[in-house]
């Protein structure tokens, strides 16, 4: 008889909520005079095989991986440095077969010779999201050249961090380390310009195997990569889509930065430019007259687009070429939608209510009268064309609040510049105003320094954000000075502090190209709650980790 055995998951029984657990390393951690190939991972329940992709292994050392469902060995496929401290982590991006996650690594040390290096570098970084984040730990950082970047240099150890921020990078001898937490996306051990990071504050200087610990705020992407035209395509005889590498806006408007040229028609009339559903990164070009199925080429004036972090486009003329067709345009005027919707209540007294149309609109030859009215009697407008396709009115002073407003909207001559005509003449809108103008509240109080982390007598900079990371307010404190933040709006606010070394009132997390360190900071355990017309009295603003035991 012949048969074969598979582990697999037991089945039955209530939910299981807690993530599997490594029980055993084989061989145990600690081990010197490595002379095994392969190690083995046992765990108290059976795992996803996405365990596979979570082995970190530091120094960079080429392995493979072998599943058992209970058990990952993990095989090196060339020999290991002499006289070398490793470790090898399990990460936090894998699951058990219920779905468990965990929320800390694991990590085995070993040494291919006869002593272990038993220093580490450990701290915890903070940001919105720590999925994909990894800390680029780089050697002998008195030694790296002045033109060091992450984005072109790769460390020689990579350690993926958990949810909860927590990390050590373990088995280092002493020296000085360059430290970069960076949500590397695509795993190639390189910082990319979309990729958030953040710089430590300082060379991290490893001396009798300890190090002050870290405390990072991860920052957003540092693009600097000109923008470019991507793509350009004919959707029928009268409508071009224009795609950007990334999301931009025109330096001064869209008919100057961009141009239509054919082998027979050096600037082809273009009468609407307006963004693609709201998109940065497409814009829409409706044309004077039809195409055909030639070859035509779109192109941007130098230095005429921005992108979001104020990169503009090349010194010289951009280009991308397509091929015309020759279906004609049908689209047809009409109302796609009104923001914020009929009969929405609670409406800011300031708001504004944006009309959007499904084509661009003669806006030179258009007619509209707008009445805009509370119980009370009208009240005076702005109406302005944002693009060719939105119509956003705004009211000249604030509204009153707990009121009902209706908007009346008569459209005398509205067409597209194919000379498709709205069909809606009339169009009635209400919103209610809000229960009441929002009033601000302050705090007065003290910032304390509870573990001794920043420099004495050096001014901080407090600031209160939202619990979705928004900032509201930044204010310049001394430690153990009393001060006083007014016009707050109410709600709840968390609290950080950093020292803002260029004194420009923002936190800086360092930059790339050229390398540069990040701004000391610290998250606060405080919470804030601001009422309207109220002040919080002998607030006391403490700040910072406490040290590691």
């Amino acid at each position: 008889m012949a048969g074969c055995a598979m582990k697999v998951a037991p089945t039955g029984g209530p939910k299981d909520s807690e993530p599997a657990v490594l029980t055993t390393m084989t061989p145990p951690s600690g081990t010197t005079s490595m002379k095994e190939r392969t190690i083995t991972f046992e765990f108290d329940d059976y795992v996803d095989r996405s365990v596979r992709n979570a082995i970190t292994v530091l120094p960079n050392a080429r392995f493979s991986t072998t599943y058992g469902g209970d058990e990952l060995e993990i095989t090196f496929e060339e020999p290991l440095d002499t006289n070398t401290t490793y470790t090898v982590t399990l990460g936090t991006e894998w699951s058990d077969l219920r779905g468990n996650k965990p929320s800390e690594s694991y990590t085995m040390v070993f040494s291919t010779g006869d002593q272990i290096d038993s220093g580490s570098i450990s701290g915890t970084v903070f940001g919105q999201s720590l999925s994909n984040v990894v800390i680029f730990c780089y050697q002998r950082a008195d030694t790296l050249r002045p033109t060091f970047s992450p984005r072109s240099v790769a460390p020689k150890f990579r350690l993926p961090i958990g949810s909860s921020g927590v990390f050590s990078v373990k088995g280092l001898p002493d020296g000085l380390y360059r430290i970069v937490a960076a949500r590397d996306e695509n795993r190639n051990g390189l910082l990319e310009n979309t990729e958030d990071f953040v710089n430590a504050p300082a060379d991290v200087q490893l001396t009798n195997g300890s190090a002050k610990p870290l405390t990072l705020l991860m920052g957003k992407a540092i693009d600097r990569d000109q923008p470019l035209i991507a793509r350009a395509r004919a959707l029928n005889a009268r409508l071009v889509s224009v795609q950007f590498s990334e999301p931009v806006v025109p330096v001064k408007s869209w008919h100057d930065a961009l141009s239509l040229s054919s082998a027979t028609d050096p600037a082809l009339p273009i009468v609407a430019i307006w963004p693609e559903s709201g998109s940065q990164e497409k814009v829409l070009l409706r044309l004077g007259r039809d195409i055909d199925t030639s070859r035509y080429e779109v192109r941007t004036a130098p230095r005429s687009i921005v992108d979001l972090n104020g990169v503009l486009s090349p010194d010289t003329i951009g280009r991308s070429s397509f091929r015309g067709v020759s279906n004609p345009d049908t689209t047809s005027l009409k109302i796609l939608s009104v923001n914020p919707t009929d009969s929405t209540r609670s409406v800011r007294v300031d708001s504004t209510v944006v009309i959007q149309f499904s084509d661009a609109v003669d806006t030179a030859n258009a007619r509209i009268t707008v009445w805009h009215e509370a119980p009370s009697g009208a009240m005076p407008v702005t109406a302005t064309w944002s693009d060719p396709t939105r119509l956003v009115l705004r009211p000249k002073s604030p509204r009153s609040v707990r009121t009902w407003y209706r908007t009346s909207i008569t459209f005398i001559d509205v067409r597209s510049f194919t000379g498709s005509r709205l069909n809606d003449s009339l169009l009635t809108h209400w919103i209610s105003t809000e229960e009441r103008r929002s009033e601000p509240g302050s705090v007065n109080g003290v910032l304390v320094d509870t573990f001794n982390l920043a420099p004495k007598d050096v001014q901080l900079t407090v600031r209160f954000l939202t619990p979705a990371g928004a900032l509201i307010h930044s204010q310049a404190v001394y430690v153990g000075q009393a001060f006083t933040v007014t016009s707050l709006p109410p709600g709840e606010y968390k609290i950080d502090v950093f020292l803002d070394r260029n004194a420009n009132g923002v936190y800086d997390h360092g930059d790339h190209t050229p390398f540069s360190v990040s701004e000391e900071w610290w998250p606060s355990p405080a919470s804030l709650t601001i009422r309207a017309r109220w002040t919080v009295e002998g607030f006391r603003f403490s700040f910072g980790l406490p040290p590691a035991k």
